[in-house]
This record gives structure tokens, C-alpha cells and sequence, in this order.
């Protein structure tokens, strides 16, 4: 699925966008076909994104990386392969245990019209 821009209005405390998109169509769509919650794939939170981290960090989804996000923070693994090798096992032992996972490729958000975006193969991204 892709991201939509939000309205400026649902900016909330610290600029922290809610993605509603993702939210209704887990909970409103896909935890009512599958009845369970699915695993979403976000990305990590830059250093001044606490809120935004502080909120996944509780909801048990695997994180991706883009390129502003500091190797040295509290994550285990530091390079891009590390990185992505954790994203893949992570992803794989769900996908083992029956989980499904929602993932949003584009890594950016727009307005409906433009949406869906082109897909863009970015090595730093994972």
C-alpha cells in the first residue's frame, strides 16, 4: 500500500504525523479479514522524531532504515547489510509463524492524485 499525505491539521505535538492511512487499513480492513493484528514495517524515527519512535517502539513492528538515521544509535546492527540481513530475518521468521506483514514501498507520503508513486530502489534504505 502506499502512504497519503496527511492534512496539516493531524500534525500532532513534536511534528508527528500519524500515518491514518496505514492504521485504517490495518485495523479497519485486514484485522477484520485476517482477525489478528498484522506486522507493519516503518521506518526508524530520526534523532528528533521521539514521539513518532516512542509510538512504534510499543506496537512490535520491524523497522527499516533511511539515510538520516545515525548507525551509532541504539540498534544492534549498524551497517546498511546488517541492516537489511535483520529487516529479512525478521520479516522471514514472521512470515514462518503465519503472521502477515504490511509494508509501504515508496518511503515517502503524497497526495491521493499522485499516488501510487514509482517504486525506487534505494540500498541505504534498508
Amino acid at each position: 500500500m502506499n502512504h497519503l499525505s496527511n492534512h496539516l491539521d493531524n500534525l500532532l505535538p513534536n511534528d508527528f504525523i500519524l500515518t491514518l492511512d496505514t492504521h485504517f487499513v490495518s485495523s479497519m480492513i485486514l484485522l477484520k479479514k485476517y482477525d489478528e493484528a498484522l506486522v507493519r514495517v516503518v521506518r526508524k524515527s530520526d534523532p528528533g522524531e521521539y514521539g513518532h519512535q516512542k509510538f512504534y517502539d510499543r506496537l512490535g513492528y520491524i523497522y527499516v532504515y533511511s539515510g538520516h538515521v545515525d548507525p551509532i544509535d541504539d540498534d544492534t546492527s549498524s551497517t546498511p547489510e546488517e541492516r537489511r540481513r535483520l529487516f529479512l530475518d525478521t520479516a522471514r521468521e514472521h512470515l514462518r509463524n503465519g503472521r502477515n506483514i504490511v509494508i509501504c514501498p515508496e518511503g515517502t507520503s503524497t497526495e491521493t492524485e499522485n499516488s501510487p508513486l514509482a517504486l525506487e530502489r534505494r540500498e541505504s534504505s534498508i
